[in-house]
């Protein structure tokens, strides 16, 4: 579509806002599978319907419908939707988060919209994130008030968990329990026997390399090793051998945590240094400094209030939102390392770099 095909497509649907176009009639073939419940809402008076709106629009203000009121419109059908359907557990987590709210206030009215673009899952086009929140409400509210209003959800009501891979707002239903205080206090009371090092290691699925080309023209089996270790186990007098002995595979292939963005060079020097001798031995080296952690900390605290939360269903699902998002942080950065394509990390082998810069 065109800027000028997309600019006639918004004053063509005018008063829809933009987003109620992109989802009502998404929504409609999805729930109500054919253009009747489409015709009626565009034609037919009732509620929450844009014959009702027109009704009682004044010209002296400029008023649009927003994405709430189409659920309103489609809240009957979304009832009788199948109970193993994944819509209906949608809206049903949506009406209990809605008991807790005002009925017609600017966080319900935020709670209706993430429930539709979960229920369209359509992120590509539209995400469920703060920003575009904030353009489906800025001709009613300023954007102090939507923020306000999307933090209150997330550290008053909890009932919007905001994920830290992506930045998405998602839906909970609250247990009651302060999580976020609860995985504080975890990490502070255990935090010495979480190991950056052993929970990479552990979350990684790529625990064994294995260079596909050469073993097939080769018609045989060879393997690397793959394994995080951090950058204090990189010494002068460090010997590559005796440190991967107890290690079965053809070779072992180390990424190397750091500390600290200067630490990076520095590594990358000593490797260079200290790999002479050791061919069958590759380390890889992040292009930047990422501070994974923090994230470390919340994954390990969260995993062992996950499980001390068997039997418990709702604070059960209400850690495994978490996990769930910490796990995608985590797996994004051990791809950093272990997927030469993303071109985020330099592997060396003595002092040659394969990857470029």
């Amino acid at each position: 579509m065109t800027k000028e095909e997309f600019v006639r497509t918004v004053h063509n649907c005018y008063p829809l806002h933009p987003v109620t176009t992109f989802i009502l009639p998404r929504l409609s073939e999805q729930v109500a599978q054919n253009e009747r419940t489409l015709f009626t809402f565009l034609s037919a008076k009732g509620t929450s319907t844009l014959p009702t709106f027109l009704e009682e629009y004044h010209d002296d203000c400029f008023r649009v419908i927003t994405p709430d009121v189409v659920f309103n419109y489609f809240e009957p059908l979304f009832r009788k939707e199948s109970y193993s359907s994944a819509l209906h557990k949608n809206y049903i987590l949506t009406k209990a988060i809605l008991e807790k709210l005002e009925e017609g206030s600017l966080q319900a009215k935020i709670i209706k919209s993430l429930s539709l673009i979960y229920i369209l899952e359509q992120f590509d086009k539209i995400k469920p994130t703060a920003d575009e929140i904030d353009g489906m409400y800025s001709l009613d509210y300023t954007h102090e008030e939507i923020r306000e209003a999307i933090d209150a959800l997330i550290n008053k009501e909890y009932i919007i968990y905001l994920k830290v891979s992506n930045e998405y707002l998602r839906l909970k239903q609250s247990s009651g329990v302060d999580v976020k205080q609860e995985i504080a206090d975890t990490i502070e009371r255990y935090a010495a026997d979480f190991s950056v090092k052993s929970t990479l290691n552990s979350a990684s699925l790529d625990n064994y390399m294995y260079p596909s080309k050469y073993n097939n023209e080769r018609e045989m089996t060879r393997y690397f090793s793959f394994e995080f270790i951090d950058a204090a186990e990189v010494t002068k007098d460090i010997n590559w051998g005796i440190k991967s002995e107890s290690i079965m595979a053809d070779g072992v292939i180390y990424g190397i945590i750091p500390d600290s963005e200067e630490s990076i060079e520095n590594i990358k020097k000593l490797i260079q240094s200290i790999s002479k001798g050791f061919e069958r031995f590759i380390f890889i080296i992040p292009k930047k400094y990422t501070e994974i952690k923090d994230i470390i900390l919340q994954f390990n605290a969260v995993m062992r209030l996950r499980a001390a939360a068997e039997g418990d269903d709702l604070l059960f699902d209400e850690y495994e939102v978490i996990y769930e998002d910490l796990r995608d942080v985590i797996s994004e950065f051990i791809s950093s390392y272990t997927y030469p394509e993303y071109l985020k990390s330099k592997s060396l082998l003595q002092e040659k770099q394969h990857l470029p810069d």
